[in-house]
């Protein structure tokens, strides 16, 4: 969320202060650290967006190619056979 006109004119008014008050204090928080950025490069950005593209398109490819009819007879996902009550010629036979 950006800052309104008010309040980065505060913040200018701030800064301008400090400037004149404590010249060494603004100068060491201005001044960029060695090895330190603080914005990250576009190439990191981009890297990151097409990795993620990727593993979406692997799960996706992933999603599409799976058989619908992974459960085979006999296997893993076979239930047993339910028993059912049934009338036989007037009598109850399971």
């Amino acid at each position: 969320m950006g800052l309104s006109r008010e309040e980065r004119q505060a913040l200018d008014e701030i800064e301008e202060r400090l400037a004149f008050d404590d010249p060494d204090l603004d100068a060491f928080l201005s001044a960029p650290r060695p090895g330190h950025s603080k914005e990250m490069p576009a190439a990191f950005w981009w890297t990151l967006a097409i990795v993620a593209y990727m593993v979406f398109l692997i799960g996706v490819v992933l999603t599409v190619t799976t058989p619908q009819d992974s459960c085979r007879p006999g296997g893993p996902c076979e239930h047993p056979p339910t028993r059912t009550s049934q009338v036989v010629h007037g009598s109850w036979q399971r």
